[in-house]
Parts: C-alpha cells; structure tokens; sequence
C-alpha cells in the first residue's frame, strides 16, 4: 500500500487566522463596551472570556503541541522488518494473494445452531491441509495442535540457547484470528462471487478477505519467513485461530481459552482482530490513521414481552388504547427517541489527541485543547451515527414479533432489543435505563442471558506490546498517526480476559472508512 506523508502546517498559518478572527471580536466588543448598553456589558465580558480561551487554546497549540511518547526500547527489533519486509515479502505478493485467493473458496460458514443451515466442517479441514501445504517451514518447526476438532493452535517456542540469555524469561504473547465467516446474502449485489476468491484490479475479492482469514494467512506467513531467516524468538509465541467466532467462540475460542487455562499459562499481551489503519476516519486529518482498539464494547439483548388475553378482541371494534401492537410501539418510540447519554471517555481523548500532531487548522487547536471544545466535538461526533456509537450505548430494535391473522387483535407481542453497552454502563443499568424508559408495567424485561457481555477491560497504551504495535506499523506505512480506540464489535478476545490483561484489537489493513460497509455485508 502507498504511504502518504504530509507536511505540518506552518505556525503562522494559525496565527494569522487567529488575528483575522479575534480582530472583529474585539472591535465589537470596544463598540458594546463605549455605549455602555447594559446588556451589550453581558456580552462584551464573554466576548472577552471567549477570546482569552481561544486565544489560549491557539498559543497552547503552537507553543506546546502534544508529542505521542516514544519507547526507550521494545523487545521487538525493527531491523527484522529492514532485512524481511521489503525482500521476500513484497516478492511473494502474488503467492500470497493466491493462497487467500484459496483460502476463500472454501465457504467455512458459521451458522447459528437453532438456524435450517448446518455447518460443512469438512471445508475447515481442507482449510487446515491448504495452510499445512503452503506453509511447510511453519508446520515443521512449530507445534501444532488441534482444539475441539476444528480450531488451530501454533506454538512457537525459543530454543534453550535464546531462552537462557536473559534471567527472566519473557512471558509469551498470542496472536489470534479465525477461520470461519459469515453467510454471504443477496448474491446479486456482490461484484464477484462470495466464495470465487477471484484476483482482479490488485484485489482478492470473497467473504473472509477482511473478516478474517487474513490473519491466520499473514501470521503463518510471518513466522515461515522468519524461519528462513534462522530467527529464533526469545519467548514462546502461540497462534491461534478458532473455527467459529462469527457465533461466539463457544466451540472455538472457549476451548482454546481452556486449554491455556489446564496448562497454566498466561501471556503479555494478545493481538486479535479489530479496527484499521483508516482513511477519511476523523475530521481535519487527511493522512491514513491507525486504530489499535483497546477496549470493545459489551452487549445485550432485551426481550420486551406482553401477554394479556383480555387484549385480544376481533379486529371490526378495536380499542387502540388496548392494543398490543400499539403498546409495544410506543415502548420502541420511547427507546429510540431518549438515547443513552454520552461520554467523553479517557480512549476517546487519546485518539483525539494522538491524531492531534496531524490534524490541520482549526482541527490540531480543538483536539490538542479537548479541555475546551470537548463539549462541542461530542456534540458533532452526536449528529452521525458511526461517531455517536462512541460516545454511548447503542439501542437497536431487530426482532418484533405479534399478530397471526389480519382480522384478530393479538393478546401477545414479543420484541428484541439490541444494546452495544459503553465502557462506562453495565448490563444492569442498562436494563433499569430501558424499563424506567419505557414505563409500563405492562412490558416484562428479560435479558438474553446466554449472549449478555459486559464492556471489556481497558488496555494499557504505556507498554512495550503497545509500543512495538506502534513502531511495526509506522515501519509500514509511514509517519502516521498510531492511536488507542474503541472497539464497537465484538471479537473472541472477550474468552481470554482471565489469560493477560493486555489485549489489542488490530488488523493492519488500509481502508477508507466508506469501506467499512464491506463487513457482514
């Protein structure tokens, strides 16, 4: 992928639009202030607090621009990225668009299991034998292990010479995907076919490409070249890729996290799925913008349920005070009209503030100065709504069942709601937000216990896992920024909260945020 760079505006750029705009402010203040009106003092005194806090914000930005901090060291080598990276794996562009190109046309879908579809196991092990044959180096000097039938994991260990160089060993780390991929729907808009694997314009197109058989293909890839480089790691390094993620990981993931659980282990960090190096992602910054996802958002499902066979009647003398549909439709206008409120969490300002070095004028004033405009970036993030799931918790209406014939007023109705929870709300205020919400005692609440979540832990940003994150990919794609956010989805890394308290959510791939539709879709 190009990398793009981008010069720093000058200083004197702001500064002369800080004149031109301040100039006339203060003019009209003197004016208000010289006829003495009285509420022209009101204004002219708020004139002058607003023109000293901007005028603040702007020297703050010039003078003191914020400086992401840098590592005094990893343990990861940037040399390995000098003598591998641009060789050998450039040169084996085209081998590796076949092999995804492969890896794709077998339709390892995941099902729910009460849906009429059954789940072909068999291509997972074809999956299996495709990434045995392609990487051979890989599957003879690693341990491979076979989780519940159908996952994968890798072990990478040191040799004894590596691991006895230091006197305390580092702890291991697990890089993480899975096989599995979402049912392709509505075949006639796809420009190729879901399961073609079909090269074309510099592209593999099919379901998985990005969600997320990349990973284990780029991972396995990673280490058979680094074999071939007689590199040998100074810690066990484990793989992962679980068979059904897309369903929640109870097969997959769960297993493997017990697996690790029964052998004692635990690790620095975990590198999962997650969010990308993104463009036209964040107003006023026009360069690419890595989001290293740090924390994700929990979930739940509410089921809203009201059955009364005294509401039940023919439908030729009805009584919409009484109807069920009707209750049940007021209940949704309730939840959809009063929103959750929002939050200005401490992962959003740090992306605010990481990008701020890149951001142009006026953006580098408003997000180095979140002291002072972060009530009116939450109030823009609040007008669209891939912004505004960031700063709350979500309410989704997907299931509403009531009514079997057209001339019977039904006695019962049944409705879902989804919510996306924020950091900062649990699974129970939720629940009491939506019944004090609602307000009918009427509506029974009962939550989806088998697929409730609550929020993730938060991840450091201030360690050495974060850090070589960091430099790998500016090592990539250039001076760009490398920022903490938040996950809005939901990955398998919810089963190894218990293994590391260090779990970054990141795939390394180029998108423009108008790509992102591309997902499940």
């Amino acid at each position: 992928c190009e990398c793009r760079h981008f010069k720093s505006p000058s200083v004197y750029s702001p500064v002369r639009s800080c004149i031109l705009q301040f100039v006339p402010i203060g003019f009209i203040t003197a004016l208000l202030y010289y006829f003495n009106f009285q509420i022209g003092s009101l204004i002219a005194l708020l004139s002058i607090l607003l023109t000293v806090l901007l005028s603040i914000a702007v020297i703050k930005t010039i003078l003191f621009p914020y400086h992401p901090s840098s590592p005094s060291s990893t343990s990861f080598s940037a040399e390995i990225f000098d003598t591998v990276y641009e060789k050998q794996i450039v040169d084996r562009a085209c081998d590796y668009a076949n092999c995804l190109s492969s890896l794709i046309q077998l339709p390892t879908v995941s099902y729910e299991e009460n849906g009429s579809h059954t789940i072909d196991y068999n291509q997972f092990l074809r999956a299996h034998e495709l990434l045995q044959k392609t990487y051979p180096l890989t599957h003879k000097h690693l341990e491979r292990h076979i989780i519940n039938k159908y996952s994968l994991l890798y072990v990478w260990k040191p040799t004894s010479s590596s691991s006895t160089s230091s006197s305390t060993p580092s702890k291991p780390f697990l890089i993480y995907g899975h096989l599995d991929v979402v049912p392709a729907v509505d075949l006639e808009q796809w420009q190729q076919q879901p399961f073609s694997g079909t090269i074309r314009d510099g592209y593999v197109w099919g379901r998985g490409c990005i969600d997320n058989k990349q990973t284990p293909l780029c991972s396995l890839a990673a280490v058979d070249i680094l074999l071939e480089k007689s590199f040998v790691p100074d810690r066990t390094i484990y793989l992962a890729f679980g068979h059904d993620e897309e369903v929640g990981g109870v097969n997959g993931a769960a297993h493997i996290a017990e697996y690790f659980k029964n052998e004692g282990i635990t690790f620095d960090f975990m590198l999962d799925e997650g969010l990308f190096v993104i463009d036209g992602g964040l107003k006023g910054v026009k360069c690419s913008t890595a989001l290293v996802g740090v924390v994700e958002k929990g979930h739940v499902s509410v089921d809203l349920s009201i059955e009364d066979g005294r509401l039940a009647g023919h439908s030729s003398f009805p009584d919409q005070k009484k109807s069920v549909i009707g209750i049940m439709a007021k209940a949704i206008n309730r939840l959809e009209s009063n929103l959750f409120p929002t939050y200005f969490d401490d992962v959003l300002r740090s992306t605010l503030l990481g990008v701020s070095p890149y951001a142009n004028f006026p953006f580098r004033v408003i997000y180095n100065n979140l002291w002072l405009f972060a009530p009116v970036v939450k109030f823009i993030m609040s007008l669209d709504a891939r912004t505004a799931a960031l700063l709350r918790t979500t309410t989704a209406v997907t299931i509403f069942h009531s009514g079997t014939k057209s001339n019977v007023m039904p006695s019962s109705g049944y409705v879902t709601v989804n919510h996306r929870i924020h950091q900062n709300d649990t699974i129970q205020s939720v629940v009491d937000f939506d019944r004090a919400v609602i307000g009918d005692s009427r509506i029974k609440l009962k939550i989806q216990q088998e697929c409730a979540l609550e929020p993730a832990p938060v991840s450091t940003t201030k360690s050495n896992s974060f850090h070589a994150i960091h430099a790998a990919t500016r090592k990539i794609y250039g001076d760009i920024p490398v920022v903490p956010a938040c996950l809005a989805g939901n990955t398998d890394s919810r089963w190894f909260w218990s293994l590391t308290d260090k779990i970054y959510r990141y795939c390394p791939i180029r998108l423009h945020m108008s790509e992102l539709s591309m997902f499940h879709g």
